[in-house]
């Protein structure tokens, strides 16, 4: 294979990986690194508008229930936008966590850090600690 082939192979994979990164499902990714299962339920003072990217996040995310580990929820194609993170982490702010097993109710941290994948277009949150209210 001489060095044109490799760069015409190479070539064709990154375009490849573009025009499929562009149809690929947006997802957020939800890791719950407490040790036990949580169930995620709204603020009941939090209103936010129905139809708007707000609103599906607290659709999918009002009484989630994650076990140790990751879960993934998908949104449908394209790409995430800096205002899709801000409303993700406004949900988040407001987002009170039940231990499994537990009376006692919890709060995720304020400011939570959302990644980004790299290849994928996916919000990455990480549940580590939690803030007892």
């Amino acid at each position: 294979m001489t060095l044109r082939q490799t760069f015409q192979k190479i070539f064709i994979g990154i375009i490849t990986l573009l025009i499929t990164s562009c149809t690929m499902n947006k997802r957020i990714y939800i890791s719950n690194k407490t040790e036990q299962t949580i169930t995620l339920k709204i603020n009941s003072t939090f209103k936010i508008k129905e139809g708007t990217m707000q609103g599906a996040f607290l659709d999918s995310l009002n009484g989630k229930r994650i076990e140790p580990g990751y879960i993934t929820i998908t949104f449908g194609t394209g790409r995430w936008n800096k205002n899709d993170e801000e409303n993700l982490k406004m949900v988040l702010e407001n987002m009170q966590v039940k231990k499994d097993g537990s009376a006692e109710i919890f709060s995720l941290p304020q400011n939570m850090p959302i990644g980004r994948g790299i290849l994928i277009p996916e919000l990455i949150v990480k549940i580590n600690e939690l803030n007892k209210l």
